[in-house]
């Protein structure tokens, strides 16, 4: 990848994986990695002078592209040979149209010293003749046309030196750049916007004068640029005319679209989030269905929580709606909330929906900071990560033989799958912590062992 791209900003947001629901110790560290990754690029990128996004139309001087050409030596060659071969085009267009004009005006300089042929009609009246040799001039001069000439390259420098850099762009950034337009388009951005099918002008590719300048792999690549408007019709001119009729410059205006969406590519990706993917959707049939607002945000206040009560179903007792609805009121609040309600009668835990609701509150990602998740901080402090795990050993105790609590013992232990990975509690404490007891190395959740090593390994 150019070094030169460490001055653009990575496009994806910093903040982008905060809403992922994620369960396992290696996706965790994943997660964490990518994010400082992509913290970092952002820092960079601030330190210099304001560039335009990869995906902004049209471009200037500062975009990747223009500054990318002005140090590629094999993009600037490109350029001269396209515009060596227009010139050298365009002088024979030339020439040609200096040769026709002269034709024309020497048979219309014939045609004006004849005059029209006449003959005799069946009633022996004179009438122009068929075979008038002066009309035969005059109509030859009409046909002669010549084709006209665009430049295939826009006139302006900028825009030329960006269709030379799209004709053969580095591999490395058409895959990056389809990559990250494939994550903020189809992953962030909600589904329906900017769907609009577009039938563009002409893909560069498909324009027949840079057949054999484009790169091989440019019809591979999702991202292209397209012009707005058709080429300049293939049309003839009628002689005599004009040098500036027949020798035209370029009338497209170039834009990025999206070859698979068939759209012109979205230039703000300011609403992408991957927020439609990390909440499981509740039936509804369910009569807790009025209430999966409250399983997919944070911001809920107790205040907005009292005064929805009017939206209690009746199949839920009131203190259950205020349980349920405030377990996420407030994101450093949530795993002091779900210690509470282990030891609290309100919830159901056998229902599907509370364990949607817990898991949501203990998988999803949440904010940054200096290495640790903001959301789950209180799981590093010692006593309350005991007593969590004492309610927990509490709860499981208190239902395991009970056959209709195994969606109790499933949010207690593990993931609707029984996999030994898929904790519940345990990868949020995966950060190492010396104050563990030695009773707390082995402990048994739904037959899976947590294992301590110098912290919880899973």
């Amino acid at each position: 990848m150019s070094p030169l791209l460490k001055e653009y900003s990575p496009e994806i947001p910093s903040g982008f994986l905060h809403c992922l629901l994620l369960h396992r110790t290696s996706a965790l560290k994943r997660a964490l990695r990518i994010e400082e990754y992509l913290r970092r690029r952002h820092e960079e990128a601030l330190k210099v002078a304001a560039v335009p996004s990869v995906f902004s139309n049209p471009v200037d001087d500062s975009c990747f592209a223009v500054k990318y050409f002005r140090t590629s030596l094999r993009l600037q060659t490109l350029y001269y040979l396209i515009n060596a071969r227009a010139e050298k085009e365009r002088e024979a267009k030339r020439a040609e149209l200096a040769s026709l004009n002269q034709k024309s005006k020497s048979i219309l300089a014939r045609a004006s010293k004849m005059g029209h042929g006449q003959s005799k009609d069946n009633l022996g009246r004179r009438v122009h003749s068929t075979t008038c040799q002066k009309c035969r001039l005059e109509e030859r001069a009409k046909d002669l046309k010549i084709a006209i000439h665009e430049r295939p390259l826009p006139h302006s420098m900028v825009p030329a030196q960006w269709v030379v850099f799209e004709l053969s762009p580095p591999r490395s950034f058409s895959a990056w750049r389809d990559i990250t337009y494939m994550i903020l388009h189809d992953i962030g951005l909600p589904l329906g916007l900017d769907s609009r099918l577009v039938k563009p002008g002409a893909l560069l590719d498909s324009l027949s004068y840079f057949k054999q300048w484009a790169a091989g792999h440019l019809r591979l690549r999702r991202v292209t640029i397209a012009s707005a408007m058709p080429p300049f019709p293939n049309q003839n001119v009628r002689i005599p005319t004009e040098e500036s009729l027949v020798l035209v410059n370029n009338q497209q205006s170039f834009m990025l679209f999206d070859r698979q969406a068939k759209s012109w590519v979205v230039e703000s990706f300011s609403e992408s989030c991957q927020a439609k993917f990390y909440t499981s959707p509740i039936p509804l049939s369910s009569p807790y269905n009025r209430l999966e607002r409250f399983v997919s945000g944070t911001r809920y206040t107790p205040n907005q929580i009292v005064a929805a009560q009017a939206d209690c179903p009746d199949e839920i007792s009131l203190h259950e709606f205020i349980a349920f609805s405030g377990l996420r009121s407030g994101p450093r609040l949530q795993w002091l909330n779900i210690a509470r309600e282990l030891a609290s009668p309100s919830l159901s835990f056998r229902r599907e929906e509370v364990h949607t609701l817990i898991t949501q509150a203990a998988w999803q990602l949440g904010p940054l900071s200096n290495g640790v998740r903001e959301w789950h901080i209180d799981l590093n402090n010692a006593s309350f990560a005991m007593a969590l795990l004492r309610e927990l050993e509490f709860l499981l105790e208190k239902n395991k033989a009970n056959w209709q609590e195994e969606v109790t013992v499933r949010t207690i232990g593990a993931s609707h799958s029984f996999d030994p990975n898929s904790y519940l509690i345990c990868p949020q404490l995966s950060s190492p912590v010396d104050f563990w007891p030695q009773q707390w190395t082995r402990m048994i959740f739904l037959g899976a062992r947590v294992r301590y090593c110098g912290g919880f390994e899973m």
